[in-house]
């Protein structure tokens, strides 16, 4: 997809859906967040642009929208150290990362960042980490108590998942 084509397909869709009169994308980004009514968003979006909704939310959502984002690089150190600092190896990994996740976004209330590629991010480094703290204790944490053949298939299952990041 064409980003200045998506655009343009956003900027009709926030007109029609909205009372805003956006010319630019980042305003016709912040004026499209805010619309209350989300129903039918995506059918707008995609007749604009000529393509199914699906297609269109996945676009906005993992591509156009990080464009008005926080560059994710340069904070990604901080992640990186609340990742290991919160992480807990019998505690649900989803849980960990919503908890990382609600401490960096509160450090900065002033920034706005993709929610889907800090997700990604914090939940990518807590496997990383569970991985790194099971290979360094000789055992992956869900082979403790099953039968031979069942711990080597889990250790098999473990060193393949790690090439595979």
């Amino acid at each position: 997809m064409k980003q200045t084509k998506f655009a343009q397909a956003i900027v009709r869709s926030v007109r029609e859906l909205s009372s805003e009169k956006t010319g630019a994308d980042a305003e016709a980004y912040r004026a499209f967040i805010q619309i209350q009514d989300r129903r039918n968003i995506w059918l707008v979006v995609a007749d604009h642009y000529g393509c199914i909704p699906q297609e269109a939310h996945d676009y906005f959502h993992n591509v156009w929208s990080k464009q008005f984002c926080e560059a994710l690089a340069r904070f990604k150190p901080e992640l990186d150290a609340l990742a290991a600092e919160r992480f807990e190896p019998d505690r649900d990994p989803k849980e960990t990362g919503r908890e990382v996740i609600a401490a960096f976004v509160e450090r900065h209330p002033d920034k706005h960042f993709h929610r889907l590629s800090v997700s990604q991010y914090v939940h990518k480094q807590l496997k990383a980490i569970q991985k790194e703290k099971s290979l360094k204790s000789g055992q992956s944490s869900d082979t403790s108590e099953k039968s031979p053949e069942q711990n080597v298939y889990a250790r098999i299952k473990l060193l393949l998942d790690s090439n595979w990041v």
